[in-house]
């Protein structure tokens, strides 16, 4: 994580309002910090569902086991497109 910029490195802004714009940045150092260990935990969750989607697969023998297993298997690809839109937002394209 990035340091907190300090009162010289906001030129030109009053002195009074130097240390909200400090406060400012730190707030959202933190919440950049949040959304990205939701992202992690979001990963690892999807990890775990694909991975329980595998043996599923291998043991889903009648029409409901299979239609059970088809309904979890596009949730999970639904969830893995949401991921993929999260972790792309701020990345030029």
């Amino acid at each position: 994580m990035a340091a907190v910029p300090g009162a010289d490195a906001f030129p030109g802004v009053p002195p009074e309002h130097k240390e909200s714009i400090e406060e400012i940045t730190l707030h959202q150092q933190i919440r950049t910090l949040e959304i990205d260990s939701a992202l992690l935990q979001m990963q690892n969750q999807l990890r775990s569902q694909r991975l329980l989607l595998e043996e599923w697969a291998e043991f889903a023998k009648t029409e409901e086991e299979k239609t059970a297993y088809q309904a979890a298997q596009e949730q999970y690809d639904a969830m893995v497109k949401q991921l993929d839109r999260l972790e792309n937002r701020n990345k030029p394209e």
